[in-house]
């Protein structure tokens, strides 16, 4: 497999996993914001905990994979 080929398969995991992160934050984001008068605020507290986190990883892979596409396109 040469080096492109590789960069390219390890691009698409990081869209994988960008998308279930990306879903997963939408669908936390959801139920806090419907649920956070109702629930304990240690639940919310956690939720919101869980979406800073997402959050921060969302960004992490979005700057990694664009750094692979930056190293695809000098090869």
């Amino acid at each position: 497999m040469s080096r492109s080929e590789k960069i390219k398969e390890q691009i698409g995991w990081f869209k994988v996993i960008f998308a279930v992160f990306a879903a997963t934050l939408v669908s936390l984001l959801g139920w806090t914001a419907t649920h956070y008068n109702k629930s304990e605020a240690s639940i919310v507290y956690a939720a919101v905990f869980f979406i800073l986190v997402l959050s921060f990883l969302l960004i992490k892979i979005n700057k990694k994979a664009f750094q692979m596409m930056d190293e695809l396109e000098e090869l």
